[in-house]
């Protein structure tokens, strides 16, 4: 049997097989099964996306189809691949599911999936979602009315502070930052981070149009933290990639600093 599965769940041109909208949402349906399964309860979601234009039609498929398997699910929107690996262990959810695609381009994006560990989905489960897939085995009902959820703002707030609390005696007052968001999911996060210890950022590539995404920026094309950071003469460049499970560092005469983070 064909694996969709890789090392980063599974990715792919956004429409096309296996990120149709009709697989889709038969991947929502059963990972529902499969957790019911498992857990012997009705399951729990959370999804994620980062700013590409197919995240909001991909993600109201995942959470037609996982309704349609049983499952209760709900949306932290616009958020970083590790945001959500967080919402899904602090909220109590049995699942966390990204949509991304990380550093590729705009036309692709995927799915992956967290455990409340943290852990990504195991493969025994990943094979039969695609033995679901392929077998045709999955019947997903269209009258499911998805429903809309308003905590994405509490969600969003209680990961800065989970990420704050990690540096409870940082300041960053002297510092003049310029951070590369790469159109990304870290436009919402990166700023008001640094800014609350103090630092004066300056932001580029912070402006997502659902196609902008990586694109000649980022973690990826770092010639243009470079010169932002000697042209304004910060102490520091941070960039990240699309959803910000990846980030490099500039020093303040232009050098890239090793050093990967997540945000």
């Amino acid at each position: 049997m064909q694996k969709l599965f890789g090392t980063d769940g599974i990715r792919a041109h956004a429409g096309e097989f296996p990120l149709d909208q009709e697989n889709i949402k038969v991947i929502g349906a059963s990972l529902a099964r499969h957790f019911t399964e498992t857990l012997e309860r009705i399951p729990r979601f959370v999804t994620g996306r980062d700013t590409r234009e197919s995240g909001e039609w991909i993600e109201s498929a995942i959470h037609v189809g996982a309704m349609s398997g049983g499952a209760e699910i709900e949306s932290a929107g616009v958020i970083t691949t590790p945001g959500v690996a967080f919402v899904t262990g602090q909220f109590g959810f049995d699942a966390g599911i990204v949509i991304s695609a990380s550093h590729n381009p705009f036309e692709d994006n995927g799915i992956k999936v967290f455990l409340p560990n943290g852990r990504k989905l195991g493969e025994e489960i990943e094979r039969q979602i695609e033995a679901d897939i392929f077998g045709n085995s999955m019947t997903v009902a269209d009258n499911v009315r998805e429903i809309v959820s308003d905590r994405a703002g509490i969600f969003h707030q209680a990961y800065i502070d989970h990420l704050a609390a990690f540096f409870p005696e940082l300041n960053l007052e002297n510092l003049s930052i310029v951070v590369d968001c790469a159109n990304g999911a870290s436009c919402a996060f990166a700023g008001t981070l640094l800014k609350r210890f103090g630092a004066k950022v300056s932001m580029i590539n912070n402006e997502p149009d659902g196609r902008n995404i990586n694109r000649d920026c980022g973690s990826l094309h770092l010639e243009h933290l470079q010169k932002a950071v000697l042209e304004r003469g910060a102490d520091l460049g941070v960039a990240f990639d699309g959803d910000a499970d990846r980030s490099l560092f500039i020093d303040e005469k232009g050098n890239i600093v090793d050093g990967d983070a997540t945000l």
